[in-house]
Formats: C-alpha cells, sequence, structure tokens
C-alpha cells in the first residue's frame, strides 16, 4: 500500500509549503466537483421521473372522465330500455359527451397507445353502441358497457406502466398510485354496475328474477372483497 503512494510523497517532499496546500486545495476541489456531479445526475433522475409521472396522471385524468360518463351512459341506457321514455333526452346528452370524452383521450395518446389493442376496441365498441344501442335487449347493452368500461381500465393501467407510474420507488407512492389507478376505478365500477342494475329494476317495477338477484349478490359480494 505504501509504494501506492511512494510518487506522490516524494512529489510533495519536493514542493514549498505554499505549492503542498495549493495542490491539496486542488484536490479537494475535485473531490467536490464530482460529488456536485453525482448528486446533480441523482437529482437530474429524480426530476426526470417525476415529470414523467405527472404526465402519466394527465393522461390518465380524462380516461377516467371517460369511463365516468360511459358509467352514466350505461345506467341511462337500462332506464329507456326498460321503459323509461324520460331518459332518452339525457341519454342523447350523455352520447354526446362520451363521442367528446373519446375525442380528448385520443388526442392525449402516444402513437403507441393508440396503437394499444385495448383502445382499438373501445372506439369499436362505442361506434357500436351509439350504433345499435337502443336495439339491443338491456341485459346485452349493459354487457356491451361493461366491456367497453373493462377495456378502458385496461387501458388505464398500460397508460400508468407507459409513464413509470407503476415503477415508483417510493412505497408510499407506489401504494397511493395503485389505489387511484386499480383499486378505486375497479370499486367505483361495480358501484356503477349496481346503479345501472338499480336504475333497470326500478322502471320496470316488477320484483327480482333469480339471475338478477345472483348477479346482485355477486357484484355486492365483489365491492366488499375490493
Amino acid at each position: 500500500m505504501k509504494a501506492v503512494f511512494t510518487p506522490a510523497i516524494t512529489l510533495l517532499n519536493r514542493v514549498t509549503y505554499p505549492r503542498k496546500f495549493a495542490i491539496m486545495g486542488v484536490l479537494a476541489l475535485v473531490a467536490i466537483a464530482i460529488l456536485l456531479l453525482s448528486l446533480y445526475q441523482s437529482l437530474h433522475r429524480v426530476i426526470d421521473s417525476s415529470q414523467r409521472e405527472l404526465s402519466g396522471v394527465e393522461a390518465i385524468k380524462p380516461i377516467a372522465r371517460l369511463v365516468q360518463n360511459l358509467q352514466i351512459h350505461r345506467g341511462l341506457s337500462s332506464g329507456v330500455l326498460s321503459g323509461n321514455e324520460e331518459m332518452k333526452g339525457q341519454r342523447a346528452a350523455r352520447e354526446h359527451q362520451v363521442s367528446e370524452s373519446f375525442a380528448v383521450v385520443e388526442s392525449l395518446l402516444g402513437e403507441g397507445l393508440q396503437e394499444s389493442t385495448n383502445w382499438k376496441r373501445a372506439r369499436e365498441s362505442w361506434a357500436s353502441i351509439q350504433k345499435d344501442g337502443l336495439d339491443l335487449i338491456a341485459r346485452e347493452n349493459f354487457r356491451a358497457h361493461t366491456q367497453l368500461i373493462d377495456d378502458l381500465l385496461a387501458l388505464q393501467g398500460e397508460v400508468a406502466d407507459a409513464y413509470a407510474l407503476t415503477n415508483d420507488p417510493d412505497i408510499d407512492t407506489t401504494y397511493l398510485i395503485d389505489t387511484a389507478v386499480d383499486k378505486s376505478p375497479t370499486a367505483i365500477e361495480r358501484m356503477g354496475q349496481l346503479r345501472a342494475l338499480g336504475t333497470g329494476v326500478l322502471n320496470r317495477k316488477q320484483p327480482l328474477v333469480l339471475d338478477q338477484q345472483v348477479e346482485f349478490t355477486v357484484l355486492l359480494a365483489e365491492r366488499r372483497s375490493g
């Protein structure tokens, strides 16, 4: 080990004290500069990651609004198909909002996400509901809306992955993101399904049949377990 420092010791022994302090000062400045550079790179990575996550949040917000509009549209469709003619105007207005929400989401998705299977299927499903939704029986209309919403929730997960929201190194933030992106939307969707089914039952003004009782029970159980 002594042999390693021998050249440096020999050099310092040949120079005056002012030069020795100057050399030590230069070495100290180099060490500080290296530490500052390392700190800068570390902070820069954190800032880049945070900015990317914020962009992901901004991309997810319109998807959440689209899902919300579709859930309301599903409930109104259930009411109309169950005989409530007064809901037709509300349904038409909400249908327009859904179409606008689709346009907003598409404008914010990158090219890669626009090619996503979930997004393409969602667009096709909505076009089909717009064209033939009121020609379906209430049960089929409900299923078409629900499948469409499932595709959009899956797309929301893809967006979260694309913007590294699901890979946050902070465990607290990870749990918060998981709640916002997965658990909370799933729970809200279960309640939305219950609301749509309940709207149909109330408008038909008939007792629940066995299949409906089972469906309500399953949805309530899923809601509680989630």
